[in-house]
């Protein structure tokens, strides 16, 4: 009789990064267009530099308030079974994989906006590559997650 492989359970899960990452540029925009609602009257500057002035102010802000949303388009992380797949750009793609048989070291780092509202960095280290995965959400579960995939993949090895 023939042993059955048990069949294996595969699955994908995409991260991105979180917008409550970007926390800081969303309140510095804010604070750039408040300051210059209040500042912008009592300047006396001629017209044409109050018009620069505030297209400045304007698009400085903007800026801030768009870099997470490219940030988002931009890059994604993978979890398989397998691998660690961080994903970059829209014309030009660049990927680095991370097989889970060749994971040296997975760091966890949060600061304190990421302990009160629940984000982090998780950084997997490999043989040759190193991913970064900026900014997500709930980093502690995705931490225990690939030390799990770690451990079985090793085990199967064995």
């Amino acid at each position: 009789m023939e042993k059955e492989d048990k069949p294996s359970i595969s699955y994908k899960i995409t991260y991105k990064t979180s917008r409550l990452a970007y926390l800081p540029n969303y309140i510095l925009a804010l604070v750039i267009i408040v300051l210059l609602i209040y500042l912008f009257p009592n300047l006396n500057l001629n017209e044409t530099a109050s018009a620069l002035f505030a297209f400045i102010c304007v698009a400085i802000a903007l800026i801030l308030v768009v870099e997470p949303q490219i940030e988002r388009i931009l890059r994604q992380y993978l979890i398989t079974d397998t691998e660690v797949v961080k994903m970059e750009g829209i014309l030009r793609k660049k990927r680095i994989d991370i097989p889970m048989q060749k994971v040296a070291d997975i760091n966890l780092q949060k600061g304190i906006l990421g302990r009160i509202f629940n984000f982090g960095n998780v950084k997997i280290t490999g043989f040759k590559n190193e991913i970064e995965m900026k900014g997500i959400r709930h980093p502690e579960g995705v931490y225990e997650l690939l030390k799990n995939r770690v451990k079985i993949k090793n085990k199967s090895e064995n």
